[in-house]
């Protein structure tokens, strides 16, 4: 479920609207973030009841992955609307990447509650909901495919994308239900699924 998108302003973003975080928190330890402070973005929201795998949106050069331990909180419409910084507080894994033509992207996903593990199909090392110290693998030329499976939640969480800015046009709307394989945004003559 898209639960919001637009345009980072400011170096804002809505976890819900009319509830704002500050992307450089959510995205800590994170080396091109300014790159994306006035960029695109989209949350994406999988209750327990959706397909928790999630694939990679188009291809890209995985450069680093970032565990950032943290709190649990559910990611519901009650949470997003109460809780304040809630994508900043909860267990996140930051993926930064570049596409074919050096542009940056980040592809973050948050844990919530029930979802003790995020597993990364190419990273054994990744142990979430365990250790209290953020953790951060570095990759030389790790690129994947657009559709390929990158990993799974244990339960539904939220998925949140990042790109630089005029990267993308969006072609879904907040409260629209995707599927997988299904376009989320145009770039050219490609689409982002």
């Amino acid at each position: 479920l898209v639960t919001q998108l637009g345009k980072v302003e400011k170096g804002k973003a809505f976890q819900i609207k009319g509830m704002e975080y500050e992307v450089e928190k959510l995205l800590e330890g994170a080396k091109e973030v300014k790159k994306i402070l006035e960029g695109e973005y989209i949350n994406l929201y999988l209750s327990p009841k959706d397909y928790h795998r999630f694939h990679m949106p188009l291809k890209l050069k995985v450069e680093r992955l970032i565990h950032l331990p943290g709190k649990l909180y559910p990611v519901n419409f009650f949470y997003l609307k109460r809780k304040k910084n809630l994508f900043i507080e909860n267990e996140r894994v930051i993926l930064e990447c570049k596409t074919q033509e050096g542009k940056v992207a980040y592809i973050v996903l948050v844990g919530a509650l029930n979802v003790g593990k995020i597993k990364i199909v190419f990273e054994k090392r990744l142990q979430t909901n365990r250790s209290k110290t953020p953790r951060v693998f570095e990759y030389k030329n790790l690129w994947l495919e657009k559709g390929e499976l990158l990993g799974y939640f244990m339960m539904g969480s939220t998925i949140l994308l990042f790109f630089e800015p005029n990267f993308c046009k969006w072609v879904v709307e907040v409260g629209e239900k995707v599927r997988f394989g299904q376009q989320i945004a145009k770039r050219g003559e490609s689409s982002l699924v």
